[in-house]
This record gives structure tokens, sequence and C-alpha cells, in this order.
């Protein structure tokens, strides 16, 4: 009886231990999505972003339709045009696509491109801000919602702290 008493207490301490060291760990979630749609610098990206490659975007987007209104102007007139006015149409076709594959490829890289290396940016500025936080704060883990199967009601969501340090 003493042995198993002696049990019982032993497993109760470490119990105990175990709830106490699992309470001392602070938890937060932080979403770096929500960062990078609404945070001032995603801003300020878009419209960077909107501001260097408007012009060329606006280029290509006129070639677009006309290139459609030329197709469409085909479609209806296919049984009232000559045979030469629909090789005449479908060069100027020909010559809108490849028009806008010279300019348009190299575009979409140059915008991928500056995409990547401003998120890059805004990625190390917010991990700093919310490391900056969460050790200012003492959390212990920090956690992306989309990587966790439960969150708690009691766990504390930080990104708009973040967010407002950014600024």
């Amino acid at each position: 009886m003493k042995n198993l008493l002696t049990r019982a207490v032993a497993i109760l301490a470490i119990m105990s231990a175990s709830f106490v060291a699992q309470a001392e760990i602070k938890v937060a979630i932080f979403n770096f999505q929500k960062v990078m749609a609404v945070s001032p610098q995603a801003e300020v990206i878009k419209n960077q972003l909107k501001e260097k490659f408007s012009d060329r975007t606006a280029e290509i987007q006129k070639i677009q339709q006309d290139a459609q209104q030329e197709a469409k102007l085909a479609q209806t007139n296919k049984d009232f045009w000559t045979k030469e006015q629909k090789e005449q149409s479908a060069k100027k076709m020909m010559a809108w696509q490849n028009e806008m594959k010279i300019k348009g490829e190299p575009l979409q890289r140059e915008i991928q491109q500056f995409q990547q290396q401003a998120q890059q940016q805004l990625a190390r500025q917010t991990q700093e801000a919310l490391n900056g936080y969460a050790k200012e704060k003492g959390y212990d883990v920090v956690l992306e919602p989309g990587s966790v199967v439960y969150i708690s009601d009691k766990v504390v969501d930080i990104t708009d702290e973040v967010i407002a340090r950014l600024k």
C-alpha cells in the first residue's frame, strides 16, 4: 500500500510538472498572408508595380483588344470577305500575336522579378518586426494559422500588432 501511494504521488508530481511547463509556454499566431495583403508596405509595392509597368501593360492590353476586335470582325464577315481580305486580317492578327509575345513575355518576367524582390524584402522586414514583437511580449512560439490543425480562442493573434510596427 505504501508503495502504491509512493507511485501515485510520483505520478502526480510528474504530471503537475508537465502542466506547469505547458502553462509557461506563451503561444501566438501570426498571419503572414494578411501582412502581404494589407500592410502599408504591400500597398507601396502595388503602387510601385502599377507606376513602373502601367504604360507597357496598357500597351499589351491595347494589342490584345485590337486582336480580339479583328478576330470578331473576321468571324462576323467571314462569309462576305474576299480571300484577300481574309488573308489581310489573318496577317494582322498574326502580327499582333507576335508583338504580344515579343513585348509581353519580357514584361511578364520583369513584373515577376520585381514582385519577387519586393516580397522578399517585405518578408525580411516582417520577420524582423515579428521577432522583435515576440521577444518584447515574451512569446515562446509563434505559429501560422494554416500550419496548425487546431487553435484555441485563448491563443493571441499578433498579426495586427506586427503590421502596426511595419508602419
